[in-house]
């Protein structure tokens, strides 16, 4: 009777995420299938574009962030050198 586990969202996301980890016969999951899991979990499907442009963004952020810094230390090392070999 009262046999049915039930999992806090932090739970799902943990275990979700550990299942992935394990599981890595592929190297994606297509958001057609992203979005179909997401249906059997009672996630709205507004809710999956949301997160998954959420993140799209963060990438974008992350990646011209990274190229900003590596950009900087480019033009930090040249103004060493030249600043070391003119003293």
């Amino acid at each position: 009777m009262g046999s049915e586990r039930h999992y806090t969202p932090e739970e799902v996301t943990a275990i979700v995420a550990s299942a992935l980890r394990r599981h890595r016969d592929s190297e994606a999951i297509s958001h057609d299938v992203l979005l179909e899991t997401a249906a059997e979990l009672g996630i709205p499907r507004h809710a999956i574009e949301e997160a998954a442009r959420h993140l799209a963004s963060e990438r974008d952020m992350d990646l011209a962030r990274k190229k900003w810094l590596s950009r900087q230390r480019r033009e930090f090392h040249n103004h060493l050198v030249s600043y070391i070999i003119v003293n």
